[in-house]
């Protein structure tokens, strides 16, 4: 029973920490620059520091003199060569692609919290004023089906204006979004799972192409066998006599057929004269 609790905590826990909602809030306000983190709606901020917090100074240590090292040859740095984890530009191409759609699915997953964009445009040219006023519009309307389709958006402001008296162009812009941990996890696990699909896949293909490597190499060796066996079984055989015996090899004929004994073989049979 106590085990069932125990599990049934963990369960709590971690299905809690999958739908705490984390994210980010950004924008460049007021002519300045901050960048904040979320936590359960909760923002800490990043960029500038509180004033309140000052870096402490690090209290420095003396130093330790350590004996002298003896230096190693070096050696010569081996260039690996090929694709990592030997895949082929196909393989890494359907990682690619994998990699991809979980972006996308990350990017619809993403809740943008609030939009902020304030433009004036604002020339010394009356007519840069009005061309640049015309450019940004232009573009803010092609914009805006696209980021409704892709993003879910809950507060959204967006205003553009001209002034042809003033001499410097105005611009804010911020940004706040936030996404659940388990959605992260899922995008993050899908990636993984799909790429790890195909380094199993290709190791499968690295096994079978070295199993063949080796077949191939055997090839040569049987085939020369083989030819010589053939070439033996093709040279044709002595002849043999009827009974089955082999012949006995036929003598050279001497250059003496009568047997005679001539004077230089005597006297190399009997140097001394003596017969």
């Amino acid at each position: 029973m106590v085990g069932w609790i125990i599990l049934g905590v963990l369960v709590a826990l971690i299905v809690g920490l999958c739908l705490i909602p984390v994210g980010f809030d950004a924008g460049f306000e007021h002519d300045a620059l901050h960048v904040s983190a979320k936590v359960m709606g909760i923002q800490l901020q990043l960029f500038p520091r509180p004033k309140g917090e000052a870096k402490k100074p690090k209290e420095e240590k003396p130093k330790e003199e350590k004996p002298p090292e003896e230096k190693k040859p070096e050696q010569p740095a081996q260039k690996k060569r090929g694709l990592p984890l030997g895949l082929n530009v196909q393989e890494l191409l359907e990682i690619a692609r994998a990699a991809l759609r979980g972006m996308g699915r990350f990017g619809h997953k993403m809740k943008v919290d609030r939009f902020r964009l304030i433009f004036v445009a604002s020339e010394p040219d009356p007519y840069y004023t009005a061309m640049t006023y015309g450019t940004v519009n232009e573009i803010l309307s092609m914009l805006a089906p696209l980021c409704k389709k892709a993003f879910t958006c809950r507060n959204c402001e967006v205003r553009t204006g001209v002034d042809f008296l003033g001499n410097r162009m105005q611009l804010e812009f911020g940004l706040g979004m936030s996404i659940r941990i388990g959605q992260i996890l899922g995008v993050v696990f899908g990636i993984a799972f799909a790429a790890l699909k195909v380094v199993l896949r290709s190791r499968k293909r690295q096994k079978q192409e070295g199993k063949a490597a080796v077949a191939g190499e055997g090839t040569p060796v049987e085939s020369v066998q083989d030819a010589a066996t053939a070439e033996e079984n093709a040279a044709p055989a002595e002849a043999l006599p009827e009974n089955g015996t082999t012949a006995p090899p036929a003598e050279e004929p001497s250059e003496n057929p009568d047997h005679t004994e001539t004077k230089q073989d005597v006297e190399r049979m009997n140097p001394n004269g003596e017969q």
